[in-house]
C-alpha cells in the first residue's frame, strides 16, 4: 500500500491540535471561572509580548533550518543538517537568554508605565524564564519540520499542553495557599512548565532520529564557515520582521484597548476585565477554524524548499492548489456556522 507522507503529516498536527484546542477550551472555561475576566485579561495581555520576545529571540531561525535541512535531505548532504542545526541552535540560545534577562530586568518599568495594571509585573517575572526554552523549542520545530517528520511537534504540543493545564490547575486548587504567586501569575508559571517539557520531549525525540544512513549521520560535520550563513540570515530577516509585525499589533491591543477603556471612564479592573472577555473568550471560538488550515502550511512548507531543488515544479502546483481549495472551504463553511452559532456558544461556554 503506498504511505501518503503527507496526509500522514497533516493528521499528525490536526490531531494534536485537536487536542490541544480542545483541552485548551475546556482550560480557558475553568480559568474564566477561577480567576475571572480579570485573570484572563492580565494573560491575554502578557502573552503577545512572551510570542513576540520569543519570536525575536529565533531570528527567523526555525523556518530557515526547515528550508536548508529539506534541502540538504534532497540532495543527500546529511552530514550538513547537524551543523546547521547546531549553529542554530547557539545562536538562538545566546538571544533568548539576553532577551529573557531583558525583560525581567524591564518588568517593574513596564507594569508601571506601559501596561494599565500593575499585577502583570509578577507574571512578567515568571515568563522572562519561559522565552529561552520556547525559543530553542521553535529551533527543534523547524528542524523537524525540515525532515517532514510532524510527530514530534504533535507530541510535543500536547504535552506542552497537558503540563500546562495539570500544574496551573495543582497551583490554583490545591498549592495557592503555599505558593509564592497570586493568582493570577498561576497561569503564567503553567505556560512556563510547559515551554520547558515541550522542549525536553522534543529533545528526545532528537536523540533518538539521525537524518539518513547511520553511517552518513555520524560523519564529522563541517564546520560554521561552510555553511551560508550570509544566505541564512539574509533568507531568515524578512520572516524575523513579519513575525515582529504581527506580534506588535497582537501585543499593542493589550495595550492599546485597556488604556482607551480606562480613558471612557471604567475602572483598571473593569477594562482588564472586559479585555479578557474578547481575547480570551471570544477570540478563541472565531479562531478555532483555523486548527484545520494551518497544518496545511506546515506539511507544505518543507516540500516547496525540495521542489526548487529538485525542480519539480510540476507537483509542487498541483499540491498548493489542492491545498489553497481545502482551506478557503473549510474556512467558508467555519465562517458561516460560528456566525450562525455564536450566541448559543457563547451561552453554553461561559
Amino acid at each position: 500500500m503506498k504511505t501518503r507522507p503527507n496526509l500522514i503529516n497533516f493528521f499528525y498536527l490536526v490531531g494534536s491540535g485537536l487536542i490541544v484546542q480542545l483541552a485548551g477550551a475546556i482550560y480557558r472555561i475553568w480559568l474564566a471561572r477561577s480567576i475571572g475576566p480579570e485573570g484572563l485579561g492580565l494573560l491575554q495581555m502578557i502573552y503577545p509580548v512572551y510570542r513576540l520576545l520569543s519570536g525575536v529571540a529565533t531570528i527567523g531561525l526555525p523556518t530557515a533550518l526547515t528550508k536548508w535541512v529539506s534541502e540538504y535531505l534532497a540532495c543527500r548532504q546529511y552530514h550538513k543538517i547537524t551543523a546547521l542545526k547546531k549553529w542554530a541552535g547557539r545562536i538562538v540560545l545566546i538571544a533568548s537568554i539576553v532577551i529573557g534577562a531583558l525583560l525581567y530586568m524591564a518588568a517593574p518599568f513596564l507594569s508601571r508605565s506601559i501596561f494599565t495594571d500593575s499585577r502583570i509585573q509578577e507574571s512578567l517575572y515568571i515568563v522572562a524564564f519561559a522565552i529561552p526554552f520556547s525559543a530553542l523549542s521553535a529551533i527543534y520545530r523547524g528542524y523537524f519540520q525540515g525532515c517532514s517528520l510532524m510527530a514530534p511537534t504533535a507530541v510535543s504540543e500536547i504535552a506542552e499542553q497537558l503540563i500546562e493545564i495539570v500544574s496551573t490547575l495543582l497551583l490554583v486548587e490545591i498549592c495557592l495557599s503555599i505558593s509564592p504567586f497570586t493568582k493570577f501569575a498561576a497561569p503564567v508559571f503553567g505556560l512556563t512548565l510547559g515551554e520547558i517539557t515541550c522542549f525536553l520531549t522534543l529533545i528526545l525525540f532528537f536523540k533518538n532520529y539521525h537524518p539518513g544512513s547511520p553511517q552518513l549521520s555520524i560523519v564529522t560535520p563541517p564546520s560554521d564557515q561552510s555553511l551560508p550563513q550570509r544566505q541564512i540570515f539574509r533568507y531568515s530577516w524578512p520572516i524575523l520582521l513579519n513575525q515582529v509585525v504581527v506580534s506588535i499589533s497582537l501585543a499593542s491591543e493589550g495595550i492599546i484597548i485597556p488604556h482607551l477603556l480606562i480613558s471612557s471612564g471604567l475602572a483598571a479592573s473593569a477594562s482588564t476585565g472586559l479585555f479578557g472577555k474578547l481575547t480570551g473568550m471570544a477570540e478563541p471560538i472565531a479562531y478555532f477554524p483555523l486548527l484545520f488550515a494551518a497544518p496545511l502550511g506546515s506539511v507544505l512548507s518543507p516540500q516547496v524548499s525540495s521542489a526548487f531543488k529538485t525542480k519539480s515544479f510540476g507537483k509542487l502546483l498541483r499540491k498548493i492548489s489542492l491545498f489553497y481549495l481545502a482551506a478557503t472551504c473549510f474556512c467558508l463553511l467555519a465562517f458561516i456556522l460560528i456566525m450562525w452559532l455564536a450566541a448559543p456558544l457563547a451561552r453554553f461556554l461561559y
